[in-house]
């Protein structure tokens, strides 16, 4: 994906986050609110103030943000110049939309408030760490293998299962890169 035909499908998933922040479905607008938040100028508006104040140049943005790059003007200029859909900008939202755009169904992860809560039960039951909008979910080696990954990869052990807080950048890295073309050849 990496020629401007993909300009107008980016163009229309702003289109529909901003229709989901005005919808009458209170989990499709909670998702919108929690996806425009990301921005600073956004981010500590209340539902009724983001209603008014977001714009389709806010949704534009959030879009670059998801795919890796600072802004809407970046993306558009890699993906213009042919350069690739997926940058490494704002790696938090790049890689929660690798793990969490995949197979949902089936497995039972284990949701936390804080990161501490998070290693506390990965200490406990094992697991691997991951951020998700401000919170932080354990997953299981079949949820990683689903992805199309080798849950026994020592890298995962060179990061201490933690893709929240690495112990090895390098490590993760690496992992990112056989994420991002397991999620290529997925589609």
């Amino acid at each position: 994906m990496n020629t401007t035909d993909d300009l107008p499908t980016l163009r229309r998933s702003a289109e529909l986050l901003l229709k989901g922040l005005r919808t009458d479905r209170p989990g499709r607008t909670r998702r919108a609110a929690v996806r425009l938040r990301r921005l600073p100028a956004l981010a500590g508006l209340t539902l009724a103030e983001l209603r008014q104040t977001a714009q389709h140049k806010h949704a534009l943005d959030v879009v670059a943000l998801e795919h890796g790059h600072p802004h809407w003007r970046a993306l558009k200029a890699a993906v213009d110049a042919g350069g690739p859909l997926l940058g490494d900008g704002d790696l938090t939202a790049l890689d929660e939309r690798l793990w969490f755009d995949g197979p949902a169904g089936g497995f039972l992860n284990h949701w936390f408030a804080t990161h501490a809560q998070a290693r506390a039960h990965q200490d406990l039951c094992g697991g691997l760490v991951l951020p998700h909008q401000g919170r932080f979910v354990v997953v299981e080696a079949p949820y990683v293998q689903a992805l199309g990954l080798d849950a026994e990869d020592p890298d995962w052990a060179a990061i201490g299962h933690d893709w929240a807080q690495p112990a090895d950048v390098d490590a993760l890295g690496r992992l990112r890169d056989r994420l991002r073309q397991a999620r290529i050849e997925a589609r």
